[in-house]
């Protein structure tokens, strides 16, 4: 599975594995992108399996 992963989404499953639940603007931090970048790149991974929406529908933590 990780092994095919691109290097911003290995980086956001490696930063959620080290800290926990991650909000969207933990990951546009993380990342250096802006928040509509941080939500499609947590929706893919998300679409994927690999990480799972556990917050509430206006306040996302994956």
């Amino acid at each position: 599975m990780s092994n095919r992963l691109k290097p911003k989404q290995k980086a956001i499953v490696d930063f959620i594995v080290a800290n926990g639940p991650a909000t969207p603007r933990q990951i546009r931090k993380l990342l250096g992108c802006d928040i509509r970048e941080a939500y499609d790149r947590l929706k893919r991974l998300r679409m994927a399996g690999i990480v799972k929406n556990i917050g509430k529908p206006k306040h996302p933590e994956y």
